[in-house]
């Protein structure tokens, strides 16, 4: 796929960016990884957006994509971030998966290559779309 082909992309630069930033400051090998990020965190989605999609699913007015609920959590996400296995998952609870110790993916169990985690900007924007979707059919009525 497109993304997949993106992620291969960005496999070489990650090394040349290590390459130049291993030195003094890199942390001791106890300390807890710190799950990088390609790009700047865009924000979360606000609360209000998820939960106006919540409700009207719960009240039968819209079925919300599997897509959009985070495997770890199984709720919409407001942060969704691509991992190295290839999954999307909400930002806050993949980043307690890495802290809590775990090198594999949530979804697969296997061993991740990196922890890095890259914005799902598309569905990030799809998420937000089906959202002022139920906010401009809510308005109308």
């Amino acid at each position: 796929s497109t993304l997949e082909a993106e992620w291969r992309g960005l496999m070489p630069q990650r090394a040349s960016v290590r390459s130049r930033t291993s030195g003094p400051s890199t942390p001791e090998p106890s300390a807890p990884p710190v799950p990088s990020a390609a790009a700047p965190a865009l924000g979360a989605i606000d609360d209000q957006v998820i939960h106006s999609l919540r409700s009207a699913a719960e009240r039968g007015l819209l079925s919300i994509p599997h897509e959009f609920h985070c495997p770890i959590t199984q709720d919409v996400m407001a942060d969704p971030v691509l991992a190295a296995d290839g999954h999307t998952y909400e930002r806050a609870a993949v980043t307690r998966w890495f802290y809590s110790g775990h090198r594999t993916s949530p979804s697969t169990n296997l061993p991740l290559p990196s922890m890095l985690l890259i914005p799902n900007i598309a569905l990030r924007s799809q998420i937000i779309a089906m959202a002022e979707g139920v906010a401009a059919t809510h308005n109308h009525h």
